[in-house]
């Protein structure tokens, strides 16, 4: 199964609430993500590497409010991806789609 669309990055935060600096997790910007069944991509537009979350590292998935890591998303919504790796546990925040109905249906094809 592969499912994709255009969304924005918001930024990831450390188990501390800290932002994330390394590992291509500072940068926020608008890009295009991928969901198959290994992983969920995401690459900021102007970049070349995606920022890559395995499937199986992934621990939580809840759809959050308009505001996260310091940074307002305005009407839309983001979506909080609690995921382990090597820097420990880390949250990263994407708006997938424009409505909450499309941010449902990312939120159901990357459940389990």
């Amino acid at each position: 199964m592969m499912f994709s669309g255009e969304g924005y990055y918001v930024g990831s935060l450390d188990a501390y609430g800290k932002r994330v600096l390394r590992g291509g997790l500072l940068a926020r910007g608008n890009g295009v993500w991928q969901i198959d069944d290994d992983s969920l991509r995401y690459r900021r537009f102007l970049t070349r590497e995606p920022i890559v979350i395995e499937r199986d590292a992934i621990v939580d998935i809840r759809q959050g409010g308009s505001w996260f890591a310091g940074r307002w998303v305005g009407r839309r919504r983001f979506t909080e991806v609690r995921w382990a790796s090597s820097q420990g546990e880390i949250t990263s925040g994407f708006v997938f789609g424009r409505t909450p109905k499309d941010t449902a249906r990312v939120i159901t094809a990357l459940g389990r």
